[in-house]
């Protein structure tokens, strides 16, 4: 080999690898649970009230990027990945039982959730344990997926401005809204159709 290539063939290396243990770490952090579908979740208040697995990553959510991946997974090790849900649209909302706006827009997300089969409706509770959570989500008939959690970890790929905080996620994959503050029925509705 030319050693004026040697630079460009050792730096060219080096991403390339850099890129495959990426990629490779990624897929390990949200390994260690068993993929099931949402269909497959429990019936019932919070859909088994299953736990956040967030990847260690550098990716934040933005704007017409891909959303960060996540997996909420139940007790017993099996779960959902956020890129298992593509072809549909998915609402992430981000709460807390204590957040006065968040009591406030429940009830359209509750009623979302019910109305249209389209559209996957995930409530996520920002640092909060079952104890706080449990009387919220009977007092809305939350029958969603509730994600738990209970550490924050979720905030280092959604960082949140404020609660509440929803995110729109496009059938591709790529976050298409982030808006922080109380929703209502029609800007709901309003945001899905133009994403879909």
């Amino acid at each position: 080999m030319n050693r004026k290539f040697l630079p460009l063939f050792i730096l060219l290396a080096a991403l390339f690898l850099g890129a495959c243990s990426g990629s490779q770490a990624k897929e390990a952090a949200l390994s260690g649970f068993t993929r099931i579908s949402l269909d497959e979740l429990p019936d019932g208040l919070g859909r088994g009230f299953p736990q956040a697995l967030v990847a260690k990553s550098k990716q934040t959510a933005q704007e017409g990027k891909e959303a960060p991946d996540f997996a909420f997974v139940l007790e017993d090790g099996r779960g959902v990945a956020l890129s298992d849900l593509r072809g549909k649209p998915v609402v992430l909302n981000f709460w807390a039982s204590w957040c006065g706006p968040c009591r406030a827009e429940m009830p359209e997300f509750v009623a979302l959730s019910q109305s249209r089969s389209d559209v996957v409706v995930l409530e996520v509770n920002v640092q909060e344990n079952l104890n706080a959570i449990q009387p919220f989500v009977e007092e809305f008939n939350m029958t969603m997926p509730v994600i738990v959690d209970e550490d924050g970890n979720m905030e280092d790929l959604y960082p949140l401005r404020g609660l509440p905080t929803t995110i729109f996620v496009d059938p591709e994959g790529r976050v298409n809204t982030i808006y922080t503050g109380i929703m209502n029925g029609e800007l709901l509705n309003m945001i899905l159709d133009e994403i879909k």
